[in-house]
């Protein structure tokens, strides 16, 4: 029987998509992954800050999640603010200005 909670067992056929105009990848197709990208995607585009993010990775080995920013965001603007309580919503581990952040309840 496979278990399909093992760390490289592909659970999704689609590991890479864009929500929202963000590319999103998540490197062993990790269900839960693509879905707190898609929830982040979400989150960004109600708050009118989307179109600052240009992918996020979901590195699965190491649990923990990137973010590449399609203009030179810096710590403290109001637009970095905004996406970066969005990810404290929605992702579980994440890369944040070189520190590393957790969900809230994770």
């Amino acid at each position: 029987m496979i278990d399909y909670f093992e760390e490289k067992v592909q659970q999704v056929n689609v590991d890479a998509m864009s929500a929202f105009g963000i590319e999103i990848c998540t490197r062993h197709g990790r269900a839960h992954e693509l879905a707190e990208m898609i929830l982040f995607a979400r989150a960004a585009a109600v708050e009118n800050v989307h179109h600052l993010v240009k992918n996020v990775f979901y590195d699965s080995n190491a649990c923990l999640c990137s973010f590449e920013y399609s203009t030179d965001l810096q710590l403290g603007d109001p637009e970095e603010r905004l996406l970066f309580n969005a990810a404290l919503k929605t992702i579980g581990q994440f890369e944040w200005f070189g520190s590393c952040y957790q969900k809230e309840g994770y």
